[in-house]
């Protein structure tokens, strides 16, 4: 009876823990506020925009993922912590510059296979994965054998567990909108799928949260890939 007490508390200090709160913010570029800049909370898909003098408010929680972004400026990312409740946010966006293309070099990657650090065919895991598995008290073996582990229990009382949880899945996201951003370009929404360029954004947000579009990016089976986001157009654009 009293482990079914202790059961109930800490779910309801969980709720407590991570129940959404407003934040309210101002978006900012050399000291202006700026208008019409799409404000995303990736982690529960919610938007809003910034109004005239560049003010917006939106429900979140500690560890969201927050993205401002506009055809104009840099996509700006904020992780919220507890510290950003009860104050007005002051974000600051910058102005796109002309910049040469970003030259990726494919053929000289070096890994940690190449330079003996681990074995062969060992899974690799994101830095998000090896805090959630650590924190679970799952054991990852680093290099010729050493172990950590720590103690679940601790973790879940704390609400450490769900918070690591929480940002593997916005990493898991991050990871798929860069492929997203690497399969289809902004001109090929807007020309071929014919999504407007104020949101290109708010859209690829939008495909990455359908489940057969992100198997498809993720087996890298770019015409299903092609083929589901002209389906998910068609759906956007006659939700606008």
């Amino acid at each position: 009876m009293n482990s079914q007490i202790v059961f109930m508390l800490l779910l309801l200090s969980f709720g407590t823990a991570f129940s959404q709160q407003q934040i309210k913010g101002k978006v900012v570029a050399n000291k202006a506020g700026i208008g019409q800049i799409m404000v995303v909370n990736l982690s529960v898909q919610k938007e809003t925009q910034t109004d005239a003098d560049g003010n917006f408010a939106i429900t979140a929680s500690e560890g969201d993922l927050l993205i401002f972004t506009a055809p104009q400026f840099r996509k700006t990312r904020l992780v919220v912590d507890q510290s950003d409740f009860g104050k007005v946010l002051e974000i600051q966006v910058e102005v796109y510059a002309n910049q040469l293309d970003e030259v990726e070099v494919n053929n000289t990657r070096i890994n940690p296979e190449d330079l003996g650090l681990v074995p062969r065919g060992q899974k690799t895991y994101t830095p998000a994965e090896r805090r959630l598995l650590v924190a679970t008290g799952n054991v990852i073996t680093v290099g010729t054998g050493f172990s950590i582990g720590l103690d679940p229990l601790l973790n879940l009382i704390s609400g450490r567990t769900a918070m690591l949880k929480s940002k593997l899945v916005v990493e898991r996201k991050e990871l798929l909108l860069r492929k997203l951003e690497v399969y289809f370009s902004d001109e090929y929404i807007q020309e071929r799928l014919k999504i407007q360029k104020d949101y290109v954004d708010a859209f690829k947000y939008y495909s990455i949260e359908n489940s057969k579009f992100a198997e498809a990016m993720q087996m890298k089976n770019k015409t299903l890939a092609s083929f589901i986001i002209m389906e998910l157009a068609l759906e956007y654009n006659k939700k606008q």
